[in-house]
């Protein structure tokens, strides 16, 4: 057996060939990744903002089930009102649509029905509001 020069097994480059290029390696800190999440939400949240209507609905979505709260804790009761379920804490907030109306509110024998007046603010023309009911302006009847 001679003597023979050892094998060179080509490695993968390392941060050493990225300094000779000019460029320093290195990882990102936590703020740097915390902007990058905080600016991709803001990007994606940006089609998500409700419409008047929409956001109308699920004011008055939150009213029913306000309601219907009320009445599992108070089984016997026959009538609430929106001071009541506010003063309770069964609605946090003020029950205002997005045009800054009062909702139209109806409680009686735990059966809660919450409508909106709409842009308009006249009850019973097709730009009501509520919940779970798809508007009927335009539409044939």
């Amino acid at each position: 057996m001679g003597w023979h020069r050892p094998r060179v097994v080509p490695r993968a480059p390392r941060a050493g060939v990225l300094r000779r290029l000019g460029r320093r390696f290195r990882g990102c800190t936590l703020i740097e990744l915390v902007v990058v999440v905080v600016l991709l939400v803001m990007i994606c949240s940006h089609g998500v903002v409700l419409s008047p209507t929409g956001a109308t609905e699920l004011g008055a979505r939150r009213l029913e089930r306000a309601g219907e709260a009320f009445f599992a804790r108070h089984p016997g009761a026959k009538r609430c009102s929106m001071d009541r379920l506010v003063r309770e804490g069964f609605y946090e907030g003020t029950p205002v649509d997005a045009w800054r109306r009062s909702f139209w509110f109806e409680c009686v024998r735990d059966r809660v029905r919450v409508v909106s007046a709409g842009e308009d603010g006249e009850l019973g023309t097709c730009d009501d509001v509520r919940p779970g009911v798809p508007a009927s302006c335009g539409l044939a009847e």
